[in-house]
């Protein structure tokens, strides 16, 4: 019988699957928010007590109980979603990193929350159902209460579907309760639908993500790839005119703005050299019985080169949304790329593109 996994020792197999992604910005999301599921999972198992003589089991070890095994069923998915990520499954990646950079799940909440908390929103915002009835607090909070508009920043990075109401013409009269349905869905998905830019450029209104300060957007354009030169190749030799393209510009991760950010306990284990090759224990390929509806959603594990990985930064600064602060009194917040946001010069793609030298390129050696 295999003895049982400590937390320690969880924990510190998670921090050797995270040294192949040597990003500081994914350690600070990752590593806190997986320590403290461990924490909270230990102290939660102290509140179970075992029925004496046959008895009933009290109502507080019951529910210690239920969220014991709801935490460790977390730990073990985010521990399994680090191994596929660092294994290359693709989707894998692609998904630990739009966690990471708040396209999805709990950190694009919390990036909202603050977007949500720093806006200014007037009771004149505010529906006029909800002007109506005293018994909505016209407050700014979040979770967000009933029918609390969006605020000002993210309205333009949603969707919000019309209202589906049958006209009066098909019955006499459309019910007053499926009015207020569908205006509870409309609400509801305009907050789904909600995306957040990493950073908000700074503004009059006070309105910002709290990832201003960080360097976190000038982390990712480095890991990305954007507006970087590449390295002049050596010039060819005569008998070889398809020689091999230079390697991209190397990124230092501990140069990276968002590694002072980082706890020292984290600094310490981060890794100074890249890591390279295989992981030791590669999360394998599921049964193709589970991948029956998507066969290229899984592969077998390859190694995590810095060209997988400067393309996957690539797609995440690609799908990333900026906006543009109001410049008057009154104008509404625009969609805007970097370069209108932020300003400076505009970046180029993500992607960077190699030629390779020709025969007439040659006639001049």
């Amino acid at each position: 019988m295999a003895a049982p996994v400590t937390p320690r020792a969880l924990y510190r197999s998670y921090l050797f699957h995270l040294r192949w992604l040597p990003d500081p910005h994914v350690w600070a999301q990752l590593a806190p928010h997986f320590k403290d599921n461990l924490r909270a999972a230990a102290a939660a198992e102290k509140l179970i007590e075992e029925p004496v003589d046959g008895g009933a089991e009290s109502s507080a070890s019951g529910a210690a109980r239920k969220r014991v095994l709801h935490l460790q069923k977390r730990v073990k998915k985010d521990h399994v979603a680090l191994r596929a990520a660092v294994a290359y499954h693709p989707k894998a990646l692609e998904r630990l990193l739009q966690k990471c950079y708040a396209q999805r799940g709990r950190v694009r909440w919390e990036l909202i929350k603050n977007v949500t908390l720093t806006s200014p929103l007037a009771p004149s915002d505010w529906p006029e159902e909800a002007q109506r009835n005293s018994k909505y607090a016209l407050e700014r909070r979040f979770p967000p209460s009933t029918h609390q508009p969006l605020p000002g920043a993210l309205k333009p990075l949603t969707y919000i579907p019309p209202l589906r109401i049958i006209p009066d013409r098909a019955r006499i009269a459309v019910p007053r309760s499926e009015v207020r349905r569908e205006q509870r869905r409309q609400w509801e998905e305009g907050w789904k639908r909600a995306r957040v830019p990493l950073a908000i450029p700074p503004n009059d209104l006070g309105v910002s993500t709290g990832w201003e300060n960080l360097g976190v957007v000038e982390a990712l354009r480095q890991l990305a790839g954007v507006g970087q030169t590449p390295r002049v190749p050596p010039p060819p030799s005569r008998g070889d005119s398809a020689a091999s393209p230079p390697p991209p510009p190397e990124v230092v991760p501990t140069r990276l703005p968002t590694f002072t950010a980082l706890p020292r306990s984290l600094q310490a284990a981060f890794p100074r050299r890249p890591v390279t090759g295989r992981v030791p224990d590669p999360y394998p390929r599921p049964p193709k019985r589970h991948t029956r509806d998507q066969p290229k959603k899984w592969a077998d594990p390859m190694p995590l080169t810095p060209r997988v990985l400067r393309r996957a930064y690539g797609r995440i600064w690609d799908s990333s949304c900026w906006i543009q602060p109001p410049k008057t009194e009154g104008e509404a917040w625009k969609v805007s790329d970097y370069h209108g946001a932020f300003g400076g010069r505009k970046p180029h793609k993500a992607t960077l593109t190699w030629s390779r030298a020709s025969s007439a390129d040659l006639e001049w050696l």
